[in-house]
């Protein structure tokens, strides 16, 4: 398994601000999950657990902020809509 990347110089000022600025819980659970890895370096495993996110959920969202920045954390549409959209009216 290979090192995890570090953050920039300031990213846990930065993220502290976006969690102040948090909207809604799934905004700020993304955050906090990112800010626990800046902050104390605490393992995906750790911090799965600390947030009820799933493992895998934590890592993509590492590699994602460290390639987006904080697009990924504020603002994200979730899946919403209506799925039977283009069903014919019968169905």
């Amino acid at each position: 398994m290979r090192p995890p990347k570090a953050f920039a110089e300031g990213t846990v000022r930065h993220l502290q601000t976006l969690l102040k600025q948090a909207r809604r819980s799934d905004e700020r659970t993304r955050t906090q999950a990112v800010l626990m890895r800046a902050a104390f370096s605490l393992t995906p495993a750790q911090i799965a657990t600390a947030t009820g996110l799933s493992l895998n959920s934590v890592r993509q969202l590492h590699s994602r902020f460290l390639r987006e920045g904080d697009q990924c954390l504020i603002g994200r549409p979730g899946r919403g809509g209506c799925r039977r959209e283009l069903l014919p009216l019968g169905q």
